[in-house]
């Protein structure tokens, strides 16, 4: 199974000889990107990434990614990444 976003909707494609596609309106839920241990998910490497989107019908999913494909993950829901970005340094005051 692979998806791709394009626009709001995101197009998840199943089966690898006979490839079924159906589009799914989505938005990401105010959790945004989130860390799964490696066994909790296959084929996402050491350390992937989730987020929780729902669809226009009301249900809820998770979908995963490799952490280095999360802007792709996330697609025109930019902000959902930024949550977990390490914070600017704060630089010392000298008295």
């Amino acid at each position: 199974m692979w998806a791709a976003w394009f626009g709001d909707r995101l197009m998840v494609w199943r089966g690898p000889l006979f490839a079924r596609a159906i589009v799914l309106q989505a938005e990401v839920l105010s959790g945004g990107v989130h860390h799964l241990g490696p066994r909790e998910v296959r084929s996402c490497g050491g350390h992937p990434v989730a987020v929780n989107l729902q669809v226009w019908d009301g249900s809820q999913m998770e979908v995963a990614t490799a952490e280095h494909t999360r802007l792709a993950l996330v697609g025109p829901y930019l902000a959902a990444v930024v949550n977990h970005r390490p914070q600017a340094p704060v630089s010392r005051r000298r008295p």
